[in-house]
Order: C-alpha cells, then structure tokens, then sequence
C-alpha cells in the first residue's frame, strides 16, 4: 500500500493489483546481500519494473526515492519512540522504592 500511494502522489496510473505483483518481487530483490540495506537494489529494480511498464524513467525514480525517504523516516520515527521508551522506563524503575 506503501508503494501504490506513493506512486498515487506521483500521479503514476498503475492500480493497486499492479503493486500486488511488484512489490513483491523488488523486495525479494532487495534481500540480496549485495548491499547495506538493499540500498540501490531496491531501487534499481523498482525503476526497471516501473519503466517496463510504460512509467517515464524518472517519474519511477522519484517515486523509489520517495519510497526509501518513507522507510527511513519511519525507521527513525521508531528509533526516537525506542529510545523515549527506555528513557522513561529507566527513570520511573528508580522512583519505585523496594520492598527489602
């Protein structure tokens, strides 16, 4: 779904059951360890499919890039959320008194 509103945004005409098929063969594309990441596999690969499909070459790169630009700010949404966690966790467990 990630994809199909990214490329919506970018007013690419792909449906959604196009996407279905896509993703997952980019993202089994990406799990080759040739990269950190799959950084540039991912990428690469979305734009050849995008492209084979009649999708102007950088509209399909704008629309990965947008991708990637989405997976890292929610992965550093999560890191800041991971971190507050603990931060608070840690500091309410020394207010608590023991009952030794």
């Amino acid at each position: 779904l990630n994809y199909y509103l990214a490329a919506m945004a970018l007013r690419i005409n792909l449906t959604l059951t196009a996407f279905i098929f896509i993703v997952p063969v980019v993202t089994t594309i990406a799990m080759i360890p040739i990269s950190i990441g799959g950084i540039g596999l991912r990428e690469n690969s979305f734009v050849f499919i995008l492209v084979a499909m009649g999708i102007a070459n950088e509209k399909a790169a704008l629309c990965s890039l947008l991708i990637l630009f989405m997976f890292i700010l929610v992965g550093i949404a999560g890191g800041i959320v991971y971190i507050v966690r603990l931060y608070f966790e840690g500091r309410f467990k020394k207010t608590v008194p023991d009952d030794n």
